[in-house]
């Protein structure tokens, strides 16, 4: 078996593969194996690797180097450096530079002198946070496939094709491409290009990232990225143009009580330029200038059993001109989102989605135009942060994009308000997990959902039987893990030494009162040695030891281990010398139980912390894996229903301004892994002259090209 831990821990659903790999690995033994030489005598029947995130990898069926080699063992007698061999090419080839690594070679099926071998091996990535947010539930429904499929997939260069319509662009084509970085020594992840356009709009950005994951401390996960974007995007009139280099920082808290708290900040420079008359802007507006700005935000953000929530609040100071940094205006942006969905039948769903933001700009000289609010059916987000969406406009999907912006002080609204509200039903849809996998409710219950999670109807009770010993299994792993990577194990560590001296010095101690000791105090002798000897090998292991195998040599010194301090203390402090009553026996057991005490202290909160940890992430991988088994499809189509309002202020009379509504329908239809369509209409309430009756939109977008 192999094992990597490594200092920091950023998050993959982790059970999805255990459970994958237990749907499809269920066949029983057939008799019993031998170990060692003797099962050299045997022929391998069957060679197969089980590797988890297969499970979700719909269309990769080609054989690898890994498959190739594991296959080639069938038929050929059992050779142990063989299958070492072959275990070191399978973990080279499904192995990628995440943070925990796993890999174990099981040998069944022993009959008629043949077996069966079965390479096991995933890859995982935890995060703290990031599945607790709102952001998670949407990319749950937009993206499916990038959401369930492991962070391994998602080091390969990664291509999405996109097209769409909508009345102010037209026909718009374009996608993205991103590039993962395999090195993490280097603190970057990903560098990612979006490009996109039609006949009037033009819209590119260049993104370089990277994270990082917190062991310990209140704070859990940080990004960081240095974005280059640059547009030219059409009104009803004319164009909005801009050019910009940021640097981007963000980071969130661990979750308390399901909630987690995001801040971060923007700083950057460019310019901002336009195709309006200054005749038709305020005095305070002008229509091209220089930029530089300061960009605040933070938030809470929780996602539920049934729920998934964000509040977020930002701030912008901004500068036209070089005299004037951060001084010319205030752009303030509140910015909440609430989202319910109500399980029914099977694999159905019915969601509602509603979202509120309300923004307003401070003008202390001069703003330029593109600063203001332009509202329709495209939404604009106050910083690029895929992980944390703050609209920035007024959002309302019967007018066409950035037509909503005409008031009585000129063209750019300086305040808004709008509210969104979605529902759709699932009508038809093709699940996630295989039909094979049947309902057994009580076990599931007990065995794989949280209390206030009702039971699944698309779980087998072969299933849920076998996901009780990995969910034991995986949190031990996880706890352990953990432990490894908390700063404070390594502080007790580097104590290892004082301890050996310490027992080092008791040994003396001993030895010396036994010179003159009567021959009936023998046994207590020999009882206060074994312990010593017992304890001090643990602590000499523990200090020859890397971090991974040294805590759980430590966890022996425990009163619970096989080699405890406690039992030195008792053994030759206790028991011996209350015969013997020698002060330096006393002394020096003295001295070696209080750093006993503070040596289980110390471990016990490092064990706690990371029980309370693994029990944390092991939540959250039920309440997703029940999702999976109950929720997820690979293909659905859904009908939704729209209603918006939105309002511009100062207002003015004539179209596009003041208070409008939209009230609309359409149809999702989202297949898991490849392909999202969305096609809607949504309906001008209150019309006006020279208004749009209403706008319709449709987008095609597909996912990775690579899969």
């Amino acid at each position: 078996m192999t094992y990597h831990g490594q200092k920091w821990f950023t998050l993959v659903p982790f059970l999805l593969s255990a459970a994958a790999y237990l749907a499809q690995a269920q066949e029983p033994l057939s008799g019993p194996c031998p170990i060692g030489r003797a099962r050299d005598q045997f022929v391998v029947r069957h060679a197969a690797i089980e590797d988890p995130w297969k499970f979700l990898r719909f269309f990769r069926n080609r054989a690898d180097e890994a498959a190739k080699a594991v296959n080639a063992l069938q038929g050929k007698r059992y050779s142990p450096a063989e299958v070492k061999r072959i275990t070191s090419i399978v973990e080279q080839d499904r192995f990628f530079p995440v943070n925990f690594l796993y890999s174990t070679t099981e040998v069944k099926n022993c009959s008629g002198g043949q077996l069966d071998l079965v390479f096991f091996v995933f890859s995982m990535q935890v995060s703290p946070d990031i599945h607790l947010s709102y952001e998670s539930r949407e990319q749950q429904n937009d993206d499916p496939a990038k959401e369930l499929i492991s962070s391994d997939q998602r080091r390969k260069p990664q291509i999405h094709p996109q097209i769409g319509y909508d009345a102010t662009d037209g026909f718009f084509a374009g996608g993205d491409a991103e590039i993962f970085f395999r090195d993490n020594r280097v603190s970057l992840d990903k560098f990612a290009v979006q490009g996109y356009g039609s006949s009037s709009l033009r819209w590119t950005t260049g993104t370089l990232s990277g994270h990082h994951d917190y062991a310990t401390g209140w704070l859990a996960h940080a990004d960081w990225a240095s974005n280059f974007t640059s547009f030219s995007a059409p009104t009803t009139t004319v164009d909005l143009n801009r050019a910009r280099l940021d640097a981007q920082f963000s980071a969130s808290s661990r979750p308390a009580n399901g909630a987690v708290l995001r801040f971060g900040f923007v700083a950057g420079g460019g310019n901002e330029q336009s195709g309006f008359n200054p005749a038709s802007l305020a005095t305070d507006v002008v229509p091209s200038s220089g930029y530089s700005g300061l960009r605040l935000f933070g938030g809470v953000t929780e996602e539920g059993n049934r729920n998934a929530l964000a509040v977020s609040y930002g701030l912008e100071l901004g500068g036209s001109t070089n005299t004037s940094l951060l001084n010319d205006w205030r752009k303030h942006i509140g910015d909440a989102a609430f989202d319910f969905w109500v399980p029914f039948g099977d694999h159905r769903l019915f969601e509602v989605e509603q979202h509120f933001t309300a923004g307003a700009v401070d003008i202390n000289r001069q703003v330029p135009v593109g600063e203001l609010f332009f509202g329709g059916n495209r939404e604009t987000y106050f910083v690029a942060n895929e992980g944390w969406k703050i609209r920035s406009n007024p959002y309302i999907r019967s007018l066409p994009a950035n037509s909503f912006y005409r008031t009585s002080s000129g063209s750019g609204a300086q305040n808004f308000l709008s509210y969104n509200l979605t529902a759709g039903i699932n009508v038809w849809h093709m699940p996630l997990m295989p039909p094979e996998i049947k309902a057994s409710e009580s076990l599931c219950r007990k065995l794989v959902m949280m209390d206030s999670v009702p039971p699944s109807k698309a779980m087998s009770k072969d299933l849920c039987q076998k996901l009780n010993g990995a969910f034991v299994t995986v949190t031990n792993t996880l706890q352990a893990a953990n432990a490894v990577a908390d700063i404070r194990l390594k502080q007790t560590l580097a104590e290892m030494p004082v301890l050996q001296s310490k027992l080092s010095a008791l040994t003396d101690a001993v030895k010396s009162a036994q010179s003159g000791a009567p021959a009936s105090l023998d046994p207590l002798f020999a009882a206060c040695g074994n312990a010593i000897q017992a304890s001090t090998d643990s602590v000499n292991s523990a200090i020859s030891e890397k971090p991974n195998a040294a805590y759980e040599i430590v966890e022996e010194l425990l009163p619970d281990g096989e080699s405890p301090l406690s039992d030195v203390t008792t053994r030759c402090g206790g028991d011996l010398n209350h015969a013997l009553n020698n002060s330096q026996v006393a002394a020096t057991s003295e001295t070696l139980q209080t750093s006993a005490g503070q040596f289980q202290a110390q471990l016990k909160a490092i064990d706690d912390d990371a029980n309370a940890k693994a029990a944390t992430f092991i939540s959250y991988v039920k309440r997703m894996l029940y999702r999976v088994l109950s929720e997820v499809n690979i293909v659905s189509v859904s009908p939704v229903g729209m209603f918006d309002v939105a309002r511009i202020a100062p207002a003015t009379s004539g179209p596009y301004s003041g208070t409008k509504y939209g009230v609309g329908g359409g149809v999702r239809v989202t297949l898991a892994s490849t392909v999202s369509f969305t096609a809607g209409y949504s309906w001008n309430v209150d019309r006006q002259p020279g208004e749009d009756p209403g706008a319709f939109s449709v987008s095609l977008t597909t996912r990775n090209l690579f899969h």
